[in-house]
């Protein structure tokens, strides 16, 4: 808590909670600014992000494996904000996804092919289900 008794610690999960509530989660956010907010990063900071990640758009990634391309857009980030120098893969692919859909639509097929790595397995009865 700060000096004025305020939890932000709680507050950063309400925010995710809500999110969760409306379809979102980290695998699919909704929001940039609760991306930024959950990483601790400053929205100015995610920003500039999204101005380092528009030129990665140009790149053709696809003779790169899903990890190195991971850790090419982390290496992005850190030089930004170095405080993100413990960012998940997922905290990492919560940033490519949200850009993509909102900001950098060319960077929106990346985040699908990098998806699958982030869901959770399918469950037995789950793929049986899918079979018929």
């Amino acid at each position: 808590m700060d000096c004025l008794g305020f939890d932000f610690a709680a507050f950063r999960y309400s925010l995710y909670e809500l999110e969760e509530v409306c379809g979102g989660s980290l695998v699919e956010p909704k929001s940039l600014a609760l991306v930024c907010l959950l990483s601790q990063i400053s929205w100015t900071d995610g920003m500039k992000i999204v101005d380092a990640f528009r030129s990665l758009a140009q790149e053709d990634f696809s003779h790169v494996s899903d990890k190195a391309v991971i850790s090419y857009f982390f290496a992005r980030i850190c030089e930004i904000s170095p405080q993100a120098e413990d960012l998940s893969d997922l905290m990492t692919f919560a940033f490519i996804r949200i850009i993509g859909k909102k900001y950098i639509p060319e960077l929106y097929p990346l985040s699908c092919r990098l998806q699958p790595r982030f869901l959770p397995p399918l469950q037995l009865e789950d793929a049986a289900a899918l079979a018929l």
